[in-house]
């Protein structure tokens, strides 16, 4: 409830934004507990993410999505799941065994409501599976396109 409250003012948001999710210093210490591979969290990602934090108005957008993101349990597209169901196109679900934000079992159930959809689940990733292996990542990826993709 606070939290809500908090958030809900734009300069006292832009400000809690501003010291923790854009302040280039609290980049890694925020990406170390998505990911299962600390030594992931290179120099160079790290660099990465920061890139966008000095674009103008970013903090700004950043706190605007992270507002109703922390605070509410709204309904979205993406939350009703018989939608999944009218899918037809080609569904690769890509997941880390040791994500402890969004579990396997979830990536399991998602998969298992697209039609067709295809299911890999890598065994040394977190949350960020694309640069926690990006091997396997980018592997599974390719063989996947090859696959099921039309070339036009």
């Amino acid at each position: 409830m606070w939290l809500a409250r908090l958030l809900s003012v734009a300069p006292l948001r832009n400000t809690l934004v501003a010291a923790t999710v854009t302040n280039p210093p609290m980049t890694r210490r925020l990406l170390l507990p998505l990911i299962a591979t600390p030594s992931a969290a290179t120099d160079e990602r790290v660099a990465l993410f920061q890139r966008p934090f000095v674009v103008s108005g970013s903090t700004s957008a950043v706190g605007e999505w992270l507002a109703p993101f922390v605070t509410r349990r709204e309904r979205s597209r993406s939350t009703e799941v018989r939608r999944y169901a009218s899918l037809t196109m080609p569904t690769l679900v890509l997941w880390g065994d040791r994500d402890e934000i969004t579990p396997p079992a979830q990536g399991r159930h998602i998969a298992s409501l697209i039609p067709g959809a295809e299911l890999v689940v890598l065994p040394t990733a977190g949350h960020i599976p694309a640069i926690e292996d990006p091997a396997r990542f980018n592997a599974a990826l390719v063989d996947f396109l090859v696959r099921r993709v039309p070339v036009r």
